[in-house]
């Protein structure tokens, strides 16, 4: 949802953004909320948007 909203052009670009959901915290920081929630190492591999 963040992607398609936000089209970011790359992954740094993609982490640094603001959260759609909630614009006071970053990809970055959301990512390390779970890591330490959940404690399982979560990584973005790549992302890809398709347009008609």
């Amino acid at each position: 949802m963040h992607v398609v909203a936000m089209k970011p052009g790359d992954l740094d670009g993609l982490l640094a953004q603001p959260f759609v959901k909630d614009p006071s915290i970053t990809i970055r920081e959301l990512i390390n909320q779970s890591i330490a929630k959940l404690g399982e190492n979560i990584q973005v591999g790549r992302f890809e948007i398709f347009e008609i």
